[in-house]
Parts: structure tokens; C-alpha cells; sequence
């Protein structure tokens, strides 16, 4: 398994409380068990490293997983991973959150966040699915598609800033090893202008890119509607916060 240096953070007392000038020790991979479940319909499977979420409808009104970092926990620069492995997918345009950052516990997380959808260009197959990635309150989303169903990802969850007050990346790069070695793909929006490559790239204008986030959000409900009968599932792991700085 993927192997890091040992990370410190200064604002959260997991387990027990110390002295504001003290570091507090962090393991390396969230324990998804101190998180809080709101899941009003048990489609949540938790263990300590691993989310599991079974047939799961993207229009549910109330269902995530979070984690309340204290107010200003995440700043304009951070990496978070997570391995995600989709087993079914619904056939019709709907979104799913997976992870994103938010200042309030909403449907909407309100900041940078990744989601997954059925697969555009196989006319909802079943075998493939897409990955989406968005600026927050659903303004604006770029994708890739032909992720399949029933294989493990590594991801690379990232946001960059580059100065100015709406100037910033939000990336997902993705790889098929969990030593983060092999990169299947990347997905990236980024400021009107920047100077970067244009795979995977839409331009958007993401307001408050300074802003700071509070939450880290799993699996957050979709705003779409669908019938009943859509329904997916998938698992989160291995969620680990790599870097987080101003």
C-alpha cells in the first residue's frame, strides 16, 4: 500500500485534547468510523478505512457521510486520496458526490468535489462510468468518461491556487496502481487564461478561491431526479489527507 511521510495537523483533536502549540500525531488514513452518517434508508457500510454504499438512489435527500474538521480546516492548497471502485451504475443522466469539501451540510457541498455519473458516450452501457469534477454549487463540471465498472481507482483529489481572488485549480488525477504510479487519466478545470495543457480542461471562474472549508464530505446525495428504480453502488477507501497548506 501507498506509504507516506508522517503528516501533522494542528487543529483537530481526534482523541484526545492537547496544548494549542503542541503538533497532534495524525494516521495516515481517515478512520471513516469517527465520522457522522446521515443515511435515513441504511445504505452505508462503514468500516474504519472503507465507505460501502449499496443501491444507492442519486436523488436522496439526505445521505452523506462527513467529518467536521473545525472552521477553516482546509485551505487554497490540498491533497486528498481515496481509492473508489464503482459495481453498478444506473442508465440515465444522474449525478453522485463522492468527495468534496464544504462550510455547511448540505446537498450542495458548496466546494471543490468530485462526482460520478453513467458514461454519456456508451448510451448508459452499464460497463462504464464517468468521473466529474466541479468548482462547487454545481456551476460547472469538465468530465472523463470510460472509467469501468468493477475496477479499483487511486486518486489524486487537488486544489490548487494560483493567486488572485478567483484564481485556482480543482484536479482529480487518477491512477490504476495504489502506489500512484500508473496514471489512467486526469480531470482538471481550471481559471480562464492558465496556462496549462487542455486535456481534460473546462474554463471557469470559481468565486472565493480563497475561501477555506470546514467539512469533508463522502458520498453526498445528488440535486437530480430520477426515478426510484436508478440506483448504483460503490466504495470509498483509503481516504487520506496528503497535504493542506495556505
Amino acid at each position: 500500500m501507498y506509504l507516506s511521510l508522517c503528516k501533522f495537523r494542528m487543529n483537530r483533536f481526534k482523541y484526545h485534547k492537547r496544548s494549542s502549540e503542541e503538533p497532534v500525531p495524525e494516521e495516515t488514513t481517515e478512520d471513516l468510523t469517527t465520522y457522522t452518517s446521515v443515511d435515513p434508508e441504511d445504505n452505508f457500510t462503514i468500516t474504519s478505512n472503507k465507505l460501502t454504499v449499496t443501491d444507492i438512489h442519486p436523488d436522496h435527500t439526505t445521505t452523506y457521510l462527513y467529518y467536521d474538521f473545525g472552521e477553516g480546516y482546509f485551505k487554497k492548497n490540498f491533497e486528498i486520496r481515496f481509492a473508489l471502485k464503482v459495481t453498478a451504475i444506473w442508465e440515465d443522466h444522474a449525478l453522485q458526490g463522492i468527495i468534496g469539501v464544504a462550510n455547511s451540510l448540505t446537498l450542495n457541498p458548496g466546494g471543490p468535489n468530485i462526482e460520478i455519473n453513467y458514461d454519456y458516450t456508451g448510451a448508459g452501457s452499464g460497463a462504464n462510468y464517468d468521473i466529474e469534477v466541479g468548482g462547487g454549487a454545481h456551476v460547472a463540471h469538465t468530465y472523463i468518461n470510460d472509467f469501468l465498472i468493477g475496477t479499483t481507482y487511486y486518486c489524486k483529489f487537488e486544489r490548487i491556487y494560483v493567486g488572485g481572488a478567483e484564481d485556482n485549480i480543482v484536479q482529480l488525477t487518477v491512477y490504476t496502481d495504489d502506489a500512484y504510479t500508473v496514471r489512467a487519466k486526469k480531470i482538471y478545470m481550471n481559471p480562464p487564461g492558465a496556462d496549462l495543457p487542455t486535456w481534460g480542461e473546462d474554463d471557469f471562474t470559481l468565486a472565493e478561491a480563497t475561501e477555506t472549508y470546514r467539512y469533508l464530505m463522502l458520498a453526498t446525495s445528488s440535486r437530480d431526479s430520477h426515478s426510484e428504480t436508478i440506483v448504483g453502488s460503490f466504495e470509498i477507501s483509503d481516504v487520506e489527507i496528503i497535504s493542506n497548506t495556505d
